[in-house]
């Protein structure tokens, strides 16, 4: 049977700072470990699920999300100044 990862962008947060706080849950709304890659910049994910990427200059990005055994999620986001 073939899991997918729910919304994974539902809580993620933008901030003018350049940072992005990223959430990860199943469909069931428990956490879900993953990988990912915010365009060419590769990160995990913590045991909650969450991961907060710093330092980032505003623009679009392209970010994936995968996790062995659910069906990897991808997004275009942007980052701005408020």
């Amino acid at each position: 049977m073939l899991k997918f990862l729910a919304p994974l962008l539902c809580a993620a947060t933008l901030f003018a700072e350049g940072e992005l706080r990223l959430s990860v849950v199943d469909s069931t709304g428990a956490p879900a470990p993953a990988n990912g890659t915010l365009n060419a910049r590769r990160f995990a994910t913590d045991a909650k699920g969450t991961a907060t990427l710093l330092h980032l200059p505003n623009g679009a990005y392209t970010l994936n999300v995968s996790r062995p055994g659910f069906a990897s999620q991808s997004a275009v986001i942007n980052i701005v100044d408020d």
